[in-house]
């Protein structure tokens, strides 16, 4: 009869082989045979490996997607990091601190920066108005029969005088009104200089028909008399404009 590997009771097993049982955890019988394990162990044991498995696989679901090399460095940087020494040191108030400085340097650069951009902005406008203005006085110099050589002069008067409004349009703005003229609309750079005939006559040379007649306009009015300008009004003109003049015949009396 074939021996029965385990057994509630000896009382089952035959008296001479009786000592080949040993007693398990749970009371029973185990027969003992050299370079057999016993299989609820080797169970056992197989279930925690199993197990073991199971929960290293869960844990290592959280890491997915990351490179090992990187997670290594970065949790170097981590340990050496000074905020963090600073944490686990409990001096909270200390890396507060140091945040806020931050934040208010980030937002100081961005303020400068913002500014910086309107200031560039700024200065286009200004540029872009100053041309649209020089255009206008130009212009009104043509209309009016400024010499050439002279509207640089004329420029240079006007922009101190006049302004761009919401419009556009060249004006003369004084305490904080529009001049008018005299129809009633805005003051125009055409309108100043016509008034400039007197005040800068060498703005405005006589320019009649044949060279002859050309030539002594230079030097004369339109009544044929020499152009003469007051000693005052000529000192208040600038090295240019007095030059223009003498070399247009003008004559300056006191």
């Amino acid at each position: 009869m074939p021996l029965k590997m385990i057994v509630d009771s000896l009382d089952d097993v035959p008296e001479a082989l009786r000592d080949s049982y040993t007693q398990t955890d749970d009371k029973k019988f185990r027969l003992s045979v050299e370079g057999v394990e016993d299989p609820k162990a080797l169970k056992k044991a197989l279930q925690a490996e199993r197990d073991a498995r199971a929960e290293y696989e869960k844990k290592l679901k959280a890491y997915e997607g990351l490179d090992p090399e990187d997670t290594k460095a970065f949790i170097a940087r981590f340990a050496n990091d000074e905020e963090m020494k600073l944490i686990k040191e409990g001096k909270l108030d200390v890396v507060k601190e140091n945040w806020i400085a931050k934040m208010r340097t980030d937002h100081e650069k961005q303020l400068k920066a913002s500014k910086d951009a309107i200031a560039a902005e700024s200065l286009k406008a200004g540029k872009y108005q100053a041309q649209v203005l020089d255009n206008a006085v130009r212009q009104a110099a043509a209309k009016v029969g400024v010499h050439p050589p002279a509207v640089e002069d004329a420029l240079f008067r006007a922009r101190a005088m006049f302004s761009l409004d919401e419009n556009g349009n060249a004006v003369q703005v004084r305490d904080g009104s529009v001049v008018l003229g005299k129809d009633g609309t805005p003051y125009s750079p055409a309108e100043w200089l016509e008034s400039m005939r007197e005040a800068a006559p060498h703005w405005f040379p006589a320019m009649a028909a044949g060279s002859g007649a050309q030539q002594q306009s230079r030097a004369s009015g339109n009544n044929g008399q020499a152009r003469t300008v007051k000693r005052a009004t000529f000192d208040g003109w600038t090295p240019k404009e007095k030059m223009a003049y003498s070399k247009e015949g003008g004559a300056v009396v006191d």
